[in-house]
């Protein structure tokens, strides 16, 4: 290992963190015919990752970082180095940027809902990355393996808690809080070609974006169980869709869904916040900040 200074990504790095005070700790870490900058984890960044040529090289930066201050759980995939938690496949641009704590410009102006008090700052890009990777179809279980949570129940209870609060304590399926979370700019929307679906797949759409579950919208449309079935799989094909909730993502990134289609029921005002009493997060409060521009590096 060398002074990190010396990496050729340095000054870019130092331009584009959130943190810029991470590359105090950072190291330099020189392979064949390469130097790479490894930086550590912080409150905005909750993991980093570097990519050598070969797998028998990932083992000799592993070892290299293995106990260095801001570099927890160093670990060897093939030939990508990672630390910290591991960032979701699923997750867009902008979510990517923000889990690696990469420098965004600020929004033109905060998104509804987006003003709850983040007390946590990393607690609150957890809960960011953790919903986005939700509304592109990650499950519980790929949350639990890149290490957001102990386990599969864990993640479960907190997507659950996010749900709650953004319907101020009533709750809703996945897909009703990803309609929500894109209503109130949680989610940050990607380019999307034009796409056409029929009016029952858009019927079907805005019944998850109701908060409805396939059963009932089947019940509602007089569905017979198989034909609502084959209607869902239909409406995953055309929108390119990994589960009912990347469905509801990708109708508003496709301009099918808007403000003018209702979300799930809501409670009183006045509850405007919900604590997690789950197991793992005891009286943990949930929160949640808007979603920024794309970040201008990668």
């Amino acid at each position: 290992m060398v002074y990190p200074h010396l990496a050729p990504d340095y000054g870019r790095m130092a331009e584009c963190l959130d943190d810029p005070g991470l590359l105090s700790g950072a190291v330099a870490v020189r392979v064949p015919g390469a130097m790479l900058l490894a930086v550590p984890v912080g409150e905005e960044r909750l993991g980093g990752a570097l990519r050598v040529d070969q797998s028998g090289l990932a083992g000799a930066v592993v070892r290299a970082l293995d106990g260095l201050p801001g570099f927890p759980g160093v670990r060897a995939r093939g030939v990508l180095v990672e630390w910290g938690l591991s960032c979701p496949d699923e997750v867009g641009a902008v979510a990517r940027g923000r889990f690696f704590g990469i420098r965004r410009p600020a929004p033109d102006h905060p998104a509804a809902g987006s003003g709850w008090p983040v007390q946590d700052r990393r607690a609150a890009l957890l809960d960011a990355v953790a919903l986005d990777a939700v509304a592109r179809g990650a499950s519980a279980g790929t949350l639990a393996d890149c290490g957001f949570f102990p386990g599969e129940r864990e993640a479960r209870a907190h997507v659950t808690g996010l749900g709650r609060i953004l319907t101020d304590g009533a709750g809703t399926r996945r897909p009703g809080l990803v309609h929500l979370a894109a209503l109130r700019g949680l989610v940050p929307l990607e380019p999307c070609p034009p796409v056409t679906v029929d009016a029952a797949q858009l019927g079907l759409l805005r019944a998850w974006a109701a908060g409805a579950s396939l059963g009932q919208h089947g019940a509602r449309a007089r569905l017979a169980t198989a034909d609502v079935a084959i209607l869902r799989q239909q409406l995953h094909g055309v929108l390119g869709a990994r589960s009912d909730a990347h469905a509801v993502l990708r109708g508003h990134e496709a301009g099918l869904l808007g403000p003018a289609d209702p979300g799930p029921p809501v409670r009183a005002p006045h509850r405007a916040r919900h604590r997690d009493a789950s197991g793992a997060y005891p009286g943990r409060t949930v929160t949640t900040a808007a979603c920024p521009e794309a970040p201008s590096c990668p």
